[in-house]
């Protein structure tokens, strides 16, 4: 609600393209990414199937901007969170195509690599390649711990605690319910430290 009183000088309201006339092509771009961003997120909340169209649409736009302005970490970025619409949308296939060809072009360490690999261990997890899933996580622990996104982080580990139930299930054993335990533990801190009350219900209900 605050993200969109912020823009509300340029963007209205859910399914309608912010107003972009007189801006400079990066200006324009960041200002279509954001929107579309905010209706990706806003629509997965509501279940929103028209609101993942519109947003892939601002998504898509943006990246032209930035191709045309040769801001090459910043189309890896917007594919990141272009693939995440497809995943809402249930495009599982589209999706971890999306999420494999933004790291390629992010070589780089930081929060946009930890969410592209986030995202394509959760297409993982939707397609029930648990340990896949789970290997990509793993492997990548450290690039989850050096991040100064606690949200990124928190997604982390609720995720390898959901992978670790699924392993509780299949494989029998309290071993992974209490590292499953755990890991929530670990998320539900993250959480707690940028008071997302919210999210921390979702963790405390898992």
């Amino acid at each position: 609600a605050n993200a969109q009183k912020v823009l509300r000088r340029f963007w209205s309201r859910i399914g309608e393209r912010p107003d972009t006339a007189g801006l400079e092509p990066q200006i324009a771009a960041e200002l279509l990414l954001c929107v579309g961003i905010l209706s990706s997120w806003i629509g997965g909340t509501d279940q929103n199937k028209e609101a993942q169209e519109t947003a892939k649409n601002l998504i898509t736009e943006s990246i032209t901007y930035f191709e045309s302005v040769g801001d090459v970490k910043k189309v890896a970025s917007a594919r990141v969170e272009l693939a995440f619409c497809y995943w809402y949308q249930g495009g599982i296939d589209e999706a971890r195509i999306m999420f494999t060809e933004a790291l390629e072009q992010l070589s780089v360490q930081g929060n946009t690599r930890a969410r592209a690999l986030f995202g394509l261990a959760l297409v993982d997890w939707s397609a029930s390649r648990y340990r896949d899933a789970l290997t990509i996580l793993r492997e990548n622990a450290q690039l989850f711990a050096e991040i100064d996104n606690r949200a990124h982080k928190a997604a982390y580990h609720n995720l390898i605690a959901m992978l670790l139930r699924e392993f509780a299930k299949s494989e029998g054993g309290n071993d992974f319910l209490r590292q499953a335990i755990s890991e929530y533990e670990q998320a539900d801190h993250e959480l707690e430290l940028v008071r997302n009350v919210h999210f921390r219900a979702n963790i405390k209900n898992n």
